[in-house]
This record gives structure tokens, C-alpha cells and sequence, in this order.
């Protein structure tokens, strides 16, 4: 779920316009949680029908409008889609609207997320969304709607956590054995030495907890935006952590976290120009040094409030380093899109 780089193209063209601040701007994180809260209650109405091991979902819909719902699966090595149906209203007042049933199949445990939105297929944006999380425990499936502010997914699968604080201090942080575990990775605690060791094939990363210091592969320990903390018997870790130490992939999008196993592109340097749109948004370039008016050796890094997590302010004049998408357009300078900023 990369940006493309035709949103990078917007940001390009959006920055004409921009006003220009000399010294800094103010942080923004995507949110105060990042843990999955199951509610039984929705805003849309829907109705739900389990039969061992498919379940239905049916939703009001009036295709007279030009609306209908359009369905999107998260993960489909847990869920497949076998049908969906148009119901016909009781009644035979014109315009009146009938239901819409979708069918789907569980294909193994897993806790994930179908997205529904109702559009006209010729809008791009929906007038409504419904977020349904489907657990499927042993074969027992529960569906209740996602009224979370933010889900984090590796490989399309929810990380259910039970630790809900994730902003220490103006960075983002997330629990680390639940996410490792649903990584695959090896994690040992040693007590007299209040340090964590992390395990996966070849892969290696050693830190203590309180020091700013992070191994990787046994090199040359890494600062990042935080040291790892313990927060209700939990360990914390700056988000970046999973990206910078782990080469893991993460894409947010509309307030969801998601790894993967993709390799990001890393970009450090000094901040020579920081620039906030009409919408708030900040775009800033880095260069090699401060000095440099080289445009051939600077960066514009785009962010945007919804999808960037800020773990430090950005401020002309300080090294920064970024996690951007792997798009960049080729452009003088080059320019790209920033997901976390540390």
C-alpha cells in the first residue's frame, strides 16, 4: 500500500504555493493509540450471519442514488470473498432502497480487516466507510466494527496488543515482544542485565532498557528517537526501531500502521528549508551540509498530518534522519514521500 508517485507529484506542486518558515514547526503524531478496540456497536447499520466457517455481512444500500458498497479485504490468505447480492426492497416506492450481502470465507486463524466503502464508482472519494475486524479464533468468528484510531498489521494481519499508551513523551512508540512474536522473531529477557535480545536467522539486535542504543547485526550500536522504555511490564520502542534496526517495511495510511517485509529508503541530512502548506502539511529539503547549494545533493522530504509520524520536531538547521517511500521523482532536487521523521 505504497504512495505512488503521483502523490509525491502533488506535494511538488502544492510546495509553489507554500509559505516558508525559517525556524520550526510544530510535531504531529497519528495518535495518542495504536491498539485494536473491538466494539459491538456501529455508526453504519449492518448485520452479520456466521455458518461455520463463511459469514455474511449485509448492509443497507440504495443503488437508485449511484451508491453501492465496494469491498476491500486486508489480507486475503485469511479471507476470501465468494459473493455478494443486491436484496430488493419490500415495498415498491420508487427509490427506495433495499440491502447488499457479501459472503465470505475463513481460510485460517488470524485476526484481520475487511474496509466497505459506499461510493458512486465514478467518485473517488466514499461517503461512508464501515471497518470490520474478523477474528477467527480455532474456528469461532466474532465481527465487530473497528472503532479504533489506529490498527497496526504486519503482513496484513492485526497485532492485537494489550498495552494501550503509545506516545511517550512526543514519540510513537509500540509495544515489542507482540510485535516481534507476530514477526517471527526469537525475544530473551535478561533480568541482572535489564537487556533484550532479539533473534531471527542471521538477523541480531541487542539493547539495553533506558540507554539510546540499539545493535544491529553486531555492528556499531544506533541512536534513535527514544531509548526502549518499560510501560505496564511491556517494552517500548520508538517506532522506527522495526524499519531502522529490523529493515522491516511500514506504510501508513488513514491512521493504519502496516509492516511488511519490503526494505524502505532511508534519507539523513541537515535541514536547509522548511515549508507548511495552506493545510498545514510540512515539506522540508535536506542537504549533505548546511552550507551546500547543491541541488543535486538535497532531498524534499513531503509529509502530510494523517500519514507521517513526527518522533522530533523539524527544524532548520538540525540532522534528521527519514523513512520515506522507495517512489522518488526525478526532479532537481529529487523529492519523495516521509513516513516517520526521527
Amino acid at each position: 500500500m505504497k504512495k505512488v508517485i503521483s502523490l509525491v507529484m502533488i506535494g511538488i506542486m502544492a510546495v509553489a504555493g507554500v509559505i516558508s518558515f525559517a525556524d520550526a514547526a510544530t510535531p504531529m503524531l497519528i495518535s495518542e493509540k495504536l491498539v485494536p478496540t473491538l466494539y459491538e456497536e456501529s455508526k453504519t447499520n449492518f448485520e452479520v450471519n456466521v455458518n461455520e466457517n463463511e459469514f455474511t455481512i449485509t448492509i443497507k444500500e440504495n443503488p437508485t442514488t449511484g451508491y453501492i458498497w465496494e469491498h476491500k479485504i486486508i489480507d486475503e490468505n485469511s479471507i476470501e470473498y465468494v459473493s455478494d447480492n443486491y436484496i430488493e426492497p419490500d415495498t415498491n416506492l420508487i427509490g427506495a432502497g433495499g440491502k447488499r450481502e457479501f459472503t465470505f470465507k475463513t481460510l485460517k486463524s488470524s485476526l484481520t480487516l475487511i474496509e466497505f466503502n459506499y461510493k458512486r464508482s465514478w467518485e473517488y472519494e466514499s461517503v461512508e466507510t464501515l471497518e470490520l475486524i474478523v477474528s477467527n479464533k480455532n474456528g469461532e468468528i466474532k465481527i465487530s466494527e473497528n472503532n479504533a484510531d489506529n490498527l497496526v498489521l504486519y503482513n496484513n494481519e492485526i497485532i492485537n496488543y494489550d498495552v494501550e499508551l503509545s506516545v511517550i513523551d512526543n514519540i510513537t512508540m509500540l509495544p515489542l515482544r507482540f510485535t516481534l512474536e507476530k514477526m517471527g522473531y526469537e525475544v530473551k529477557w535478561n533480568e541482572e542485565t535489564r537487556s533484550v535480545e532479539i533473534i531471527k536467522g542471521a538477523q541480531w539486535t541487542s539493547f539495553k532498557i533506558g540507554e539510546n542504543s540499539y545493535f544491529k547485526n553486531r555492528m556499531a550500536p544506533i541512536e534513535l528517537s527514544s531509548a526502549p522504555v518499560i510501560i505496564d511490564g511491556r517494552t517500548m520502542v520508538p517506532i522506527e526501531f522495526f524499519s531502522e534496526i529490523l529493515s522491516k517495511g511500514i506504510n501508513i495510511e488513514n491512521g493504519k500502521v502496516s509492516f511488511s517485509d519490503f526494505e524502505m529508503a532511508f534519507h539523513s541530512g541537515y535541514i536547509t528549508e522548511v515549508n507548511v502548506r495552506e493545510n498545514g502539511d510540512i515539506s522540508f529539503t535536506l542537504s549533505d551540509t548546511l552550507e551546500s547549494t547543491d541541488m543535486l545533493n538535497q532531498i524534499v522530504i513531503h509529509t502530510d498530518k494523517e500519514n507521517t509520524v513526527f518522533n522530533r520536531f523539524v527544524k532548520k538547521g538540525d540532522f534528521i534522519n527519514t523513512i520515506c517511500s522507495q517512489a522518488t521523482a526525478m526532479s532537481i532536487p529529487a523529492q519523495t514521500y516521509g513516513y516517520i521523521i526521527y
